[in-house]
């Protein structure tokens, strides 16, 4: 699991991305390696397909600096994921400079050689708190 650190990408790399002047998947974080090897995970890179990205932001009207939120909410620091099964993870965060509740969902595919965001969305305060307690009661 040794490779170059990752370098959060900017407002602009995110408006560029949505916009379509990326192709492919794209690297959008990484998690710390105790926790990938917690999970079974060969890799800590997590990625993301642009037309996922352009969904979230045209569609669900997230701007760049929410996208750009998803790198740090990988961060145990805000908290371990929950875990939904042995290949899917969810991080709640609560971002006071944009005094919101986010839910960001993680797989892990091909037998945990790579990591994927799948879900990642603005929620109410009583969502994020039914999550979290139903967390408490796994």
């Amino acid at each position: 699991m040794t490779s170059k650190p990752f370098k959060p990408l900017s407002d602009l790399d995110w408006h560029r991305i949505a916009n379509g002047d990326v192709y492919g998947p794209i690297e959008v974080g990484e998690i710390e390696y105790w926790l990938a090897v917690h999970i079974g995970a060969a890799v800590c890179k997590v990625q993301m397909n642009r037309p996922y990205i352009q969904k979230l932001r045209y569609k669900h009207n997230l701007d760049p600096k929410e996208l750009a939120m998803m790198a740090g909410m990988m961060a145990v620091s805000h908290g371990p994921p929950i875990s939904e099964n042995n290949s899917r993870w969810t991080f709640l965060r609560y971002d006071e400079d944009m005094r919101r509740y986010y839910k960001l969902g993680l797989k892990m595919t091909d037998g945990g050689k790579e990591l994927w965001i799948c879900r990642f969305h603005r929620l109410s305060k009583n969502e994020y708190n039914r999550l979290l307690r139903k967390s408490l009661k796994k």
